[in-house]
């Protein structure tokens, strides 16, 4: 059985992106305000949950301690409170958990808040639901980020786009396990396939290959907006999936190589799975590039059992055992007006194979001494 599946992209994109990053606070939760060894006496506190402001004062009453601090650090924020046995310190540093706020005793009598130096990173952003990098914080939509590691975390068992968004997005079916996407829905709905914010899906004569257009080495991170929407024309009534491609390196020159073998414990023979991925990538003033080439040999592939599953799980759509893939991407990108805009050329060039001495069962093709799922047969479609 010969199979081929090709799919090309070329694109020119005029985009405001964002980078991608994750929104992060350290919470200080230390009982020991000072570097003064603990002095004071323990006591019985009985705090409630309220506001900070109305805490402190509830706390000053019972310790006899004078606060100094400008109200605009308190205004809005809540307490837990704090009930049980501790020292003034420990009193007031549970009241100020989660606050970002922290005491500082200028004297036995008198104590001084501050606020606490944390870490804060720029909020996750996504360009997918707005077609404008927005940070996730502020949209009304449940979306999802499959970052590079995740992606790399499930390549390493299966390379398939389908079966890595399948293990990581909630929401989304199972893998088919084959060429097709048929039959995985978003919400029980179709989802429509960018990459990098270009449709790749065909609506209106649905050929089901959208999310089987690309290597998983190819890719930066998955965005996935569920809900309906038609920012990018119809055929999103269950969300969008926007596979963003990866960026150049900031070096002049960076590269990557990796090969990778792995067979299945049941049948060593005709199961392995021979992949290798070569990148080179880098930035040079205003201008950067990316050059990416993957290969990838699927043989068979078999249950636990060690019986052969067959290469062609559902009828003419073809499998994803006995094939070879090969994936190129290339990029060439300018920057202008201070970095504000750019303009990307974008290349991607997916080929898949599919030569198998198997076939999937259908009648017409077996007879009682010859049977499937071990069936050698040459079929070419």
């Amino acid at each position: 059985m010969i199979l081929k599946r090709r799919a090309i992209l070329l694109a020119v994109p005029l985009a405001l992106l964002g980078p991608l990053a994750i929104q992060a606070q350290q919470t200080w939760a230390n009982d020991d305000i000072t570097p003064r060894a603990e002095a004071e006496s323990k006591r019985s506190y009985d705090i409630s949950k309220q506001a900070l402001d109305s805490a402190l004062a509830e706390f000053a009453q019972v310790t006899g301690l004078q606060l100094a601090y400008d109200a605009a650090l308190t205004h809005g924020l809540m307490s837990n409170g704090v009930q049980g046995n501790f020292t003034p310190r420990q009193a007031l540093n549970r009241l100020l958990m989660g606050t970002f706020l922290q005491a500082r005793f200028t004297n036995p009598a008198t104590v001084t808040l501050e606020r606490t130096h944390s870490t804060e990173l720029e909020p996750l952003t996504v360009v997918s639901a707005t077609r404008v990098a927005t940070p996730v914080n502020q949209l009304g939509r449940s979306v999802t980020v499959v970052t590079a590691q995740e992606i790399a975390q499930q390549a390493a068992l299966d390379r398939n786009l389908n079966s890595i968004l399948a293990k990581t997005v909630l929401g989304l079916a199972p893998s088919t396990e084959s060429m097709s996407s048929f039959g995985q829905l978003l919400r029980g709905r179709n989802f429509l396939v960018l990459i990098d914010g270009i449709p790749q899906s065909t609506p209106l004569r649905d050929g089901f290959r959208d999310l089987n257009s690309i290597e998983a080495s190819a890719v930066e991170r998955i965005e996935v907006v569920r809900g309906g929407t038609a920012v990018y024309g119809f055929g999103a009534q269950g969300g969008v999936i926007n596979i963003i491609t990866k960026t150049p390196a900031k070096e002049t020159m960076a590269g990557y190589s990796e090969i990778g073998v792995s067979v299945s414990t049941e049948e060593f023979s005709d199961s392995s799975v021979f992949d290798t991925t070569h990148r080179v990538s880098g930035t040079q003033g205003t201008w950067d590039y990316l050059l990416s080439g993957t290969y990838t040999q699927h043989k068979g592939k078999f249950d636990a059992n060690g019986d052969r599953i067959p290469p062609n799980p559902l009828g003419a759509q073809g499998g994803l055992a006995d094939t070879d893939n090969y994936d190129v991407l290339a990029k060439l990108g300018h920057a202008f007006d201070g970095g504000r805009q750019r303009v990307d050329l974008m290349l991607n060039h997916f080929d898949q194979e599919q030569d198998s001495e198997y076939t999937f069962g259908a009648e017409g093709f077996t007879t009682e001494t010859d049977p499937t799922p071990d069936s050698p047969r040459w079929i070419t479609l």
